[in-house]
C-alpha cells in the first residue's frame, strides 16, 4: 500500500514536472514567434514607406 501510495506521487510529480516544462516551452516559444513576426511587419512596412 505504502509502495503504490509512493509511486503515485512521484508519478504525479513527474507529471506536473513535464506538464510545467511544456507550457514554459510554449509561452518562451509562443514569446519569440511573436517577437519575430512582430520584426519582419515592421521590416516589411520599413522597407515599403522609406
Amino acid at each position: 500500500m505504502a509502495a503504490k501510495l509512493l509511486s503515485s506521487i512521484i508519478f504525479f510529480k513527474l507529471s506536473g514536472l513535464t506538464c510545467h516544462f511544456s507550457i514554459s516551452f510554449f509561452l518562451v516559444y509562443n514569446w519569440q514567434f511573436i517577437f519575430y513576426t512582430t520584426l519582419c511587419i515592421y521590416i516589411f512596412f520599413y522597407t515599403l514607406y522609406s
